[in-house]
């Protein structure tokens, strides 16, 4: 559906706003949306059109489509994709992908940022589709953050913003030798020990997905795994419902023709023991989700296969091995660079939007800033990090 820009919008000729609401059309955008992925400096695999399609398919029932595009004759410029869900009375707009995607930013193709603005002023236009948007999780940095400032005055809007996730990386600009000639004798001296310790009791091999059978087979073992680990009783699982082993069985068999997938898998006498899932995506390396069977905890599984994960990225020449989401203190053991994601939540003046915004989010940031929410979070912390710090663990 076209939508026009309203008065106070940014105009620019032939510049058309529209909302993809069906399914069905998002195959026909692919090639236009893949030109835009294309043409940003640093995209990631959280903005394919991939990533999007398997998430909608997994999750999302009883929600509804509303991509928005700024385009000029056959030439998309910007593009937003959000799925629109019901909270209560309330309507919100969220990121296609949230809360799956470890960070989230609008595409708009360099030079182009208008088209953004057009985007925003095009969805004031709307007002009987949504109460709230709420970016959860923006890249450092986003250009829709700091274009969405601008524009809010203008549009009769008003944000609350606050920290959200970190973001831990490895930066891989030097080699892997020198990476470990930085980080002192007591660290290479326990990396081996814990190699050496896991090589002895099983193998590690090294599985790049590429086809809907390798898919199926992938997900068994990462489900499998899972069941067998810490993350079941931390309730931390990426695989625990039917919706969440549906999207894995997408993204893998969506990713892995593409040669984005690169599986990681520790056997025991041939039973799978530890997993690493990474998406080798442009030049980075994405650590998404990794788990290992208690019953070889003492051995470290996470540590080392994330290592070998590593050292794998230094030699393919990525420019940074990305930890993703959370500042678990096992991470600190490779990296003290981190990124800090943004939340945001945006309503219209007044008080039926101000209402809504208290509902859906802001009474929850309030309560998680609390000191007794505050202690039940680091206790959770806790759980998880002993399965990361002493084993290794990603909780991603």
């Amino acid at each position: 559906m076209r939508v026009p820009v309203e008065p106070g919008g940014v105009a620019r000729a032939g510049l058309v706003t529209r909302i993809v609401t069906q399914e069905a059309d998002l195959e026909r955008l692919a090639p236009r949306w893949n030109a835009l992925l294309d043409s940003l400096s640093d995209p990631s695999p959280f903005q394919s059109l991939e990533w999007i399609e398997a998430w909608w398919k997994a999750y999302g029932a009883g929600g509804s489509l509303h991509i928005l595009l700024a385009e000029v004759d056959d030439d998309l410029l910007a593009a937003v994709p959000l799925a629109g869900r019901k909270s209560g009375p309330f309507r919100i707009l969220r990121f296609l992908g949230s809360p799956r995607s470890d960070f989230v930013d609008a595409l708009v193709r360099p030079g182009d940022e208008d088209a953004l603005k057009a985007i925003f002023s095009a969805l004031a236009g709307v007002i009987s589709e949504w109460d709230v948007l709420h970016f959860q999780d923006l890249a450092e940095g986003s250009v829709l953050y700091r274009i969405l400032k601008e524009a809010a005055p203008g549009l009769d809007w008003r944000l609350a913003s606050r920290d959200g996730s970190s973001m831990p990386y490895l930066s891989c600009h030097r080699t892997w030798n020198e990476y470990l000639g930085e980080q002192g004798g007591h660290f290479r001296k326990r990396t081996r020990q814990e190699g050496r310790k896991l090589m002895e009791l099983g193998t590690l091999e090294n599985i790049c997905v590429t086809d809907p059978p390798d898919s199926d087979a992938s997900l068994q073992v990462m489900s499998a795994i899972e069941s067998r680990s810490w993350k079941v009783q931390a309730r931390a699982e990426r695989l625990r419902s039917p919706e969440d082993r549906l999207f894995m069985r997408e993204i893998l068999a969506r990713f892995g023709p593409r040669g984005w997938v690169s599986l990681w898998v520790f056997r025991r006498q041939g039973r799978p023991m530890a997993h690493v899932l990474l998406f080798r995506y442009r030049d980075r390396h994405y650590a998404y989700n990794t788990a290992f069977d208690d019953e070889i905890a003492s051995y470290s599984p996470g540590r080392v296969l994330m290592t070998r994960a590593m050292e794998a990225a230094f030699t393919d020449g990525a420019r940074s091995f990305e930890l993703l989401r959370g500042a678990h203190g096992f991470k600190s053991r490779w990296t003290d660079t981190v990124r800090t994601n943004r939340d945001v939540v945006v309503w219209r003046s007044g008080i039926p939007g101000a209402a809504a915004a208290w509902a859906i989010v802001r009474a929850r940031w309030v309560a998680q800033r609390s000191s007794l929410v505050k202690s039940l979070a680091a206790k959770i912390r806790s759980l998880r990090g002993r399965g990361g710090a002493s084993n290794g663990a990603a909780s991603a």
